[in-house]
């Protein structure tokens, strides 16, 4: 599936996964430092992510399905043609014309602007050609970097969970972003 809006980027291309991506994403899902805020007490196996992408295969993003169906997309280097990490979408997370998103990156492509590249793009996908109302995300209070990833591309912090994250026995803040299609098409007119 060709999607469009995702390829215009020279640095990175953002496509569904597949099979060619599974060594990257069994990397992402196994390394400890990639994993340290996902609050998952043991790392997906390889048995998983092989499911995972075949699963992914057999549907087209966002196609109905009951509410909470999660879609991953590949991030891609192309300068090298190396899978780079991946950005899940939840489609109908919390409800109708809304979506959650998360993103992983490697650890050896981290710093280069790649995920803010990777999850605009994204954002901008899900906005201007899918037409969601709504994007979420959630992160853990420790992870900055996400942080400033998010509020970079206008997502406003909505709530915080207090204590809400178990995270290698440390309870740590839980915070809720959000933005809105109106928000990003108006931050994206020029300026007379």
């Amino acid at each position: 599936m060709t999607l469009s809006i995702l390829e215009k980027n020279p640095r990175l291309l953002v496509r569904p996964v597949s099979k060619q991506d599974i060594p990257a994403l069994i990397g992402t899902r196994v390394d400890k430092k990639t994993n340290r805020y996902t609050g998952w007490d043991h790392p997906d196996t390889e048995g998983w992510v092989r499911e995972m992408v075949a699963e992914m295969e057999s549907k087209s993003p966002g196609e109905d399905g009951p509410s909470g169906t999660w879609y991953q997309y590949a991030i891609v280097d192309r300068s090298t043609g190396e899978t780079a990490g991946d950005i899940g979408v939840g489609f109908g997370i919390p409800g109708p014309q809304q979506a959650e998103i998360g993103y992983r990156l490697l650890d050896s492509f981290q710093g280069r602007g790649l995920a803010g590249e990777a999850v605009g793009m994204m954002v901008d996908h899900l906005f201007s050609e899918r037409g969601l109302h709504r994007l979420t995300a959630a992160v853990v209070a420790p992870n900055q970097p996400s942080i400033r990833l998010l509020e970079a591309l206008g997502f406003r912090r909505e709530g915080v969970f207090r204590k809400s994250f178990l995270c290698d026995g440390e309870w740590l803040d839980d915070y809720f972003y959000a933005l809105l299609n109106e928000e990003w098409r108006g931050a994206r007119v020029p300026r007379g």
